[in-house]
């Protein structure tokens, strides 16, 4: 192999090992490969390599430079960490030390594949968690002493002190040992109240805990303590209820039982009390209320019988199947009599309103029917196959639109299916050709549609298709048109409706995007989905009969069915001033609507940072700041948005407040390395306006390092304030005369320019005395030089004082 594909393989070895960061061996692979090529070579031989390689051998000799520095760079960092390390008193209370030497280990890793290097870090991590472990049973265990728990304060102690066998532990469990005697007393009497309330004798329960409390006030005593006043204030109550209701005094007995009832835990009885009040008082609707699932053949029996009252006897029967005592099988008898012939009763009226053509009193008889006695095949059949077509057959024959609007809205209210859900649609169409004003309602009822229109039997086998598929696809997309136009006439009549309408229509839109053409997802009625704007409408009608076919991930689906609407669409849509305009002004309660809240602020927060308002983003999106937090893309347009923001900004304190902003709401890499920067800056400042020590600044700057490790303002900051920490040490020493320990100092420093100072100030006191005649002593002399060149041998400015008192 010739010198020149050596010094290839070479390169590219060194290369590779400098990528997996064994930069010691890429060193030793370059120096070798160099020095081999500088002796191996003649001239020619060199200028023969730069035709053939080209500037292989400056490259290599650059990137020899780099990895000196950068292994240069790794030593002084371990080297620090092993000072910190020396320094570390071993304490099981302090942390600082450890976690300084850990932080510059890691950044010694992430420059050198060190293995020695990473299991001293996790030797030192095992330490700092032992010690973290320590401090936190060491406050377990004060916070159990200081709440009067002392076996649990010792047992904790005596964990803690397994870990690390100090004498303020062994003081603290001493000091909790003289306690015990009197948790023990206390404990007894706690058992002994818990057992008197157990058997209800609460006021002997109270007088022990009473005196217990006394001497020894703990948490748990007081807890009883007051539960048991509740119990016993609540059982004065409800005894002054009875009297009350005896005499025949409702009201006052209600009051009673009501603040009785808020005092206790269980409050059956007085909600049973409530109820034979409300019976008493005629109350049925608010009797039911208060006899709402409770278990028992009491309250069974009271709401049957407020059932039976109200003349829901079915309801009244079934709740009396459950009563066992003899008194109550005449009563259900009766009630399954009076049922029966009630049934028949409403029967026969159907059958003479329909002979009679009163058909519309027929329906609803039909429906009060069902509803009272439950499904009957007879009446429903009756109901769907003849009196309700023969209604809707009379109510289209007169062509007048604004009432067959009106009835086939009313129709889809009382039964919503797909047949009155079309006939709705088609009546609204027409109505609207000469009402714009009802466009309102044919947006929601052609939506609607739209959502189920696949599952519309009117557009099966139509006879002119001529047993062709009905294009779903293109009568969506012409109804849709149609409806557009129609919503762009009101433009130029009136253009507030204009805007609304738009808005609702967009609402549509995108819910139909989210759902599915035909639906997939969404809220339903009887199996047909219905588009957000309908289940606003008619939300108050269905409340009790609606569905909900929408998946937990679909969060903005959800969403667009709350108040928050109108706004989150507009903002899909990317109208964010029309959202901020239509959004409510009330606070959420549902999570939904928070979350809806939180995607327009979002949104919001967006548009005023495109406005280069940031100020007022701040407000909006900390509001949302919950929610960016778990959304990753939200995350990305913020920081992106952030930094077109920054370039607008000039003056410092403003960039300063902005970068605090910027990284409160995002925790990006741009966040956090603007937010140090400009951190890092005023911190530097406030170094010169005297507002703070070094200490601080160093500590605040330890913060910043912890946001953004790789600053390399922070880094010089932190640098350069550790240098003048040593700097002023080094000058308290020479002021107190205390050279040797300047010495020491220089020694142990990892920095050149404390050594340089140091060994200046050795020079300098040499020559000084020498001119001006205050050192005559040679020893002296050769000590002060001496030290000089111990710490600074090679300092070319040094040589010729080292070379005359010949140290060199």
């Amino acid at each position: 192999m010739s010198i020149l594909d050596s010094l290839k393989e070479a390169s590219q070895k060194a290369a590779q090992q400098a990528q997996k960061k064994q930069l010691r061996e890429a060193v030793t692979t370059a120096e070798t490969a160099l020095n081999l090529w500088a002796k191996k070579t003649s001239l020619w031989e060199r200028l023969l390599g730069k035709l053939l390689i080209g500037n292989l051998v400056d490259t290599l000799e650059q990137q020899l430079v780099e990895w000196r520095k950068k292994v240069a760079q790794a030593d002084k960092l371990a080297a620090q960490a092993q000072v910190i390390l020396k320094d570390d008193p071993g304490d099981p209370l302090e942390t600082r030390f450890l976690t300084s030497a850990i932080a510059l280990y890691r950044l010694h890793t992430q420059i050198i594949s060190d293995e020695s290097i990473s299991q001293v870090i996790e030797e030192c991590k095992q330490v700092l968690k032992q010690r973290q472990q320590f401090q936190l049973l060491l406050t377990q265990a004060k916070s159990q002493a200081e709440n009067l728990f002392f076996k649990n304060a010792i047992a904790i102690y005596k964990y803690a002190e397994t870990l690390y066998p100090t004498g303020t532990i062994k003081q603290a469990i001493s000091d909790a040992q003289t306690q015990v005697f009197q948790e023990e007393i206390y404990n007894s009497a706690l058992q002994k109240a818990q057992q008197a309330e157990s058997k209800g004798k609460l006021r002997v329960a109270i007088a022990l805990l009473d005196s217990a409390l006394s001497n020894f006030p703990r948490t748990d005593g007081f807890d009883l303590l007051q539960k048991l006043k509740s119990k016993v204030k609540a059982q004065e109550l409800f005894f002054q209820g009875l009297a009350a209701e005896k005499a025949g005094d409702f009201p006052v007995a209600q009051s009673l039982y009501e603040s009785a009832k808020s005092l206790l835990q269980n409050p059956t009885d007085c909600q049973i009390r409530l109820g034979l009040v409300a019976i008493k008082m005629q109350d049925w609707a608010n009797a039911l209320s208060h006899l709402q699932n409770l278990s028992g053949e009491q309250a069974a029996y009271l709401r049957g019988f407020a059932l039976a009252q109200q003349g829901n006897l079915q309801s009244a029967y079934r709740e009396w199947q459950v009563v066992s005592a003899l008194a109550i099988t005449e009563q259900r008898e009766i009630l399954k009599r009076i049922s029966q012939h009630q049934r028949l009763l409403s029967l026969q009226n159907i059958e003479q309103l329909v002979n009679a053509k009163n058909l519309e009193q027929a329906q609803t008889a039909s429906r009060k029917f069902i509803q009272k006695f439950g499904a009957n095949a007879l009446v429903e059949g009756n109901l769907t196959e003849y009196i309700e077509p023969s209604i809707e057959a009379a109510v289209w024959e007169n062509s007048d639109w604004t009432n067959i609007a009106n009835h086939t809205k009313n129709s889809w209210i009382l039964n919503p299916n797909m047949t009155t859900l079309h006939n709705w649609t088609i009546a609204t169409y027409y109505h609207t050709q000469s009402n714009p004003e009802q466009l309102f309602d044919l947006i929601i009822a052609l939506s609607t549609s739209l959502a189920n229109l696949t599952a519309d039997s009117s557009l099966k086998d139509v006879p002119w298709l001529v047993n062709k598929a009905v294009d779903f696809n293109s009568v969506s997309l012409e109804l849709k048109r149609r409806l557009e136009a129609a919503i762009e006439n009101i433009k130029n009549i009136n253009l507030e409706d204009y805007l609304n309408l738009r808005d609702l229509y967009r609402w549509e839109l995108v819910s139909l995007r989210f759902m599915g053409e035909p639906a997939n997802s969404g809220m339903q009625i009887n199996d047909v989905f219905i588009t957000p704007g309908c289940y606003r409408q008619f939300l108050s009608q269905w409340q009790n009969n609606l569905g909900d076919k929408i998946h937990s991930s679909q969060k903005i689906l959800s969403s667009l069915y709350t108040s928050w609407g109108l706004a989150v669409a507009a903002c899909l849509e990317g109208d964010s001033p029309r959202a901020i305009q239509i959004k409510p002004v009330t606070n959420p309660t549902l999570e939904i609507e928070k979350f809806a809240q939180n995607f327009v602020a979002y949104h919001e927060g967006c548009y005023q940072l495109q406005q280069q308002e940031w100020r007022k983003a701040i407000i909006t999106l900390q509001s949302a700041k919950a929610e960016i937090k778990y959304n990753q893309n939200w995350q990305q347009e913020i920081d992106r948005l952030c930094g077109l923001q920054r370039q607008a900004i000039s003056e410092f304190k403003e960039n300063l407040e902005f970068a605090e902003f910027w990284y409160d709401i995002v925790d990006s890499k741009s966040a956090r390395s603007y937010f140090a920067e400009y951190k890092s800056e005023d911190i530097r400042q406030q170094l010169l306006d005297e507002q703070i020590s070094l200490i601080q600044a160093l500590g605040k700057l330890q913060e910043l390092k912890n946001i953004d490790s790789s600053n390399p303002i922070v880094i010089d900051m932190i640098e350069n304030v550790e240098l003048s920490q040593e700097l002023k040490e080094i000058n308290r020493l020479f002021q107190t005369q205390k050279y040797e320990e300047m010495l020491s100092k220089a020694k142990l420093s990892t920095r050149d320019r404390i050594r340089y100072i140091v060994a200046d100030f050795f020079l300098d006191m040499l020559v000084k005395g020498i001119k001006e005649e205050r050192l005559h002593d040679p020893q002296l002399m050769l000590q002060l030089g001496r030290w000089a060149y111990e710490i600074c041998p090679h300092e070319p400015a040094f040589q010729e004082i080292y070379r005359s008192l010949k140290l060199c």
